[in-house]
């Protein structure tokens, strides 16, 4: 990829095309962001014939995080990303994940990422800004789930953790923020298509000590 090819990609946006976030958005709330139409208009504009593929061959498939790895190509050169269908369902869960995914990738390749340093530079120089990280006793919980879920049915610890890295934007799945933790436990509990629990053994009836147990019940109690 020439140099002319990556000022293009990166090129800041206008304000009329930058988007911010409701205030209703939690961690989000008052970022700014492009949207994929966005996106997908400055692919065009430098490649048009820019395309992208699921990592794994044939059709797209959320994977059993909700999200999907793509790999996008503009120029020739090849990225990967990957996306999060969010809180939606069927097929717009998936095309919300694609999408998502696409934008993920492009930032890889230097679209909107001044957005993204910008709002990074503003978190670490406002005090109390930082949100509040899984603790010690999160991880264990978590650790224990994982071990659970490992003995009963197959289990990707590496894809779990990448999962959390980038649906939440950590630099590792022991920095995600505590506000993640309803999402992580519905993951680790969930029941796939076509498998049965031994009787005794569903997730929610696993045997913690008291302090994991009550974690357990806080944020189950809040749903996905």
């Amino acid at each position: 990829m020439d140099k002319v090819t990556q000022e293009l990609l990166r090129k800041p946006f206008e304000p009329r095309l930058i988007s911010q976030f409701p205030p209703n958005a939690g961690q989000k709330a008052g970022l700014d962001y492009v949207n994929h139409a966005v996106v997908t208009d400055r692919l065009l504009s430098v490649d048009p014939e820019w395309t992208w593929e699921p990592l794994t061959e044939g059709v797209p498939q959320l994977d059993e995080f909700g999200g999907i790895w793509i790999k996008l190509t503009v120029a020739g050169v090849t990225r990967i990303g990957y996306g999060d269908r969010g809180m939606m369902k069927g097929a717009d869960g998936v095309k919300n994940a694609i999408s998502d995914a696409i934008k993920n990738a492009a930032m890889r390749f230097g679209i909107a990422l001044d957005l993204w340093s910008k709002e990074e530079i503003r978190l670490a120089k406002t005090p109390g800004s930082a949100p509040e990280i899984l603790s010690v006793d999160d991880l264990a919980l978590i650790d224990k789930l994982v071990d659970h879920r490992s003995k009963h049915m197959p289990f990707d610890a590496v894809a779990f953790s990448n999962w959390i890295i980038q649906t939440f934007g950590c630099s590792s799945y022991d920095q995600a923020p505590r506000s993640a933790m309803p999402r992580i436990i519905a993951m680790l509990c969930k029941t796939p298509k076509n498998h049965q629990w031994p009787e005794g053994e569903e997730p929610e009836n696993i045997e913690l000590p008291d302090n994991l147990k009550a974690i357990f019940n806080q944020f189950t109690t809040k749903g996905e």
